[in-house]
């Protein structure tokens, strides 16, 4: 098993760690879009980067790295699927009064078509059913010409035990 108490901790959390009370889930987000709040180590090694978010909708820029590699050379399924929970993820959060990750219940994609590596894709996400305890958002991956490749929804519920774990 590797060892991981030496490797250094996420930026990304740290920050939250730092400002996560002062902020919503919106203003995480529009932080990390606009470069004040670094984005998850887990993001950079797949090639993946919030650009925008409003409450209610977030956009993404994906352009997968190695990383996502599956055996016969295009994009894994799975990182696929990773990248529709963020994205579902942070939709649900950027209308998030506090700061806090999201958990999700449930996550159904459906693929149109393969994806490659290097290449640029837009994600896009929408709250479909903003409740006070489950939401529900719908994400979709775009291709330069804006032809849908994939979309999944998720149900997402806010995890309202981390301010708990993390103090």
């Amino acid at each position: 098993m590797p060892d991981t108490t030496s490797q250094p901790p996420d930026a990304f959390l740290v920050a939250l760690l730092d400002q996560g009370t002062e902020l919503d889930g919106l203003g995480m987000l529009t932080g990390v879009a606009e470069g004040r709040i670094p984005h998850p180590d887990s993001y950079r090694r797949i090639g993946l980067r919030v650009t925008g978010a409003e409450p209610g909708t977030v956009r993404l820029d994906w352009t997968p790295t190695a990383a996502a590699r599956n055996f016969a050379g295009g994009v894994d399924g799975g990182c696929i699927a990773t990248v529709f929970d963020q994205a579902c993820c942070n939709t649900a959060a950027s209308r998030c009064e506090h700061c806090v990750p999201m958990v999700t219940l449930s996550l159904s994609v459906d693929y149109f078509a393969p994806l490659a590596v290097g290449e640029h894709y837009r994600v896009l996400g929408d709250l479909v059913h903003p409740g006070r305890r489950r939401m529900v958002a719908h994400a979709r991956i775009l291709d330069t010409t804006g032809t849908v490749l994939a979309h999944a929804t998720a149900a997402v519920v806010p995890d309202s035990s981390f301010p708990d774990r993390i103090h």
